[in-house]
């Protein structure tokens, strides 16, 4: 069949590709089995293979999109802060973690977990954020760290809920920025110790579960 391709599965090359053969990808010319793909409406010209690659869809004189605004989503804490006035590790420096951690779950439903007729399962993860706090931390700086930040200290509260099961929750330890005696204690004065990882088959306990009320 001179001057012309042609395989036994599909005749001449008009049909597909041969059998057991990868597929063309359109960026490309090309390749021994497979007709030259016409170049795209999106791009001008027809790239080749090289080394670097070469994509025309990227424009060079152009920077890429930047990247979303910073969010705590309500939560302070999850930034670091730097002495340069933005966020995170300077460049050329270290940080040095605490040897110990808790694991926080914080609920995010605005009504009290532990109300007949609500229900708020753990599995979902739509329903809480998760947290890896230090033990050492100061109760009253992870409440401010967690957005109790209302001007009212009576106002800033956190409750420790305990899983019931099928969902349902019991009320625990109330915890009220208003109380000076228990803001001077660690986390881990609490209880809420490094043991409470949510590994069970481990030795560990179950995880921290809290509510906050945020002045509402």
């Amino acid at each position: 069949m001179a001057y012309r391709g042609h395989n036994t599965a599909h005749g001449f090359d008009a049909g597909p590709p041969p059998p057991n053969s990868g597929f063309n990808i359109p960026q490309y010319p090309g390749m021994p089995g497979y007709i030259q793909p016409p170049a795209a409406v999106y791009q001008p010209t027809m790239p080749y293979m090289s080394m670097p690659g070469v994509y025309p869809m990227t424009n060079p004189f152009t920077t890429h999109p930047s990247m979303a605004p910073l969010t705590d989503h309500g939560f302070p804490g999850v930034h670091l802060k730097n002495h340069l006035g933005g966020v995170g590790v300077p460049p050329g420096y270290a940080y040095i973690f605490p040897s110990e951690h808790t694991i926080i779950h914080i609920l995010k439903t605005p009504h009290k977990p532990w109300q007949t007729g609500l229900t708020i399962h753990p599995i979902d993860p739509s329903t809480h954020t998760k947290f890896y706090v230090p033990v050492s931390m100061n109760v009253k700086e992870f409440l401010k760290q967690v957005g109790c930040t209302d001007g009212d200290d009576k106002k800033n509260v956190v409750h420790e809920v305990v899983e019931k099961g099928n969902g349902h929750w019991a009320q625990g330890l109330r915890v009220n920025m208003d109380d000076k005696d228990k803001m001077k204690k660690s986390l881990g004065d609490f209880g809420w110790n490094k043991v409470r990882n949510g590994n069970i088959r481990n030795g560990g306990r179950p995880v921290v579960w809290l509510w906050r009320e945020k002045g509402e």
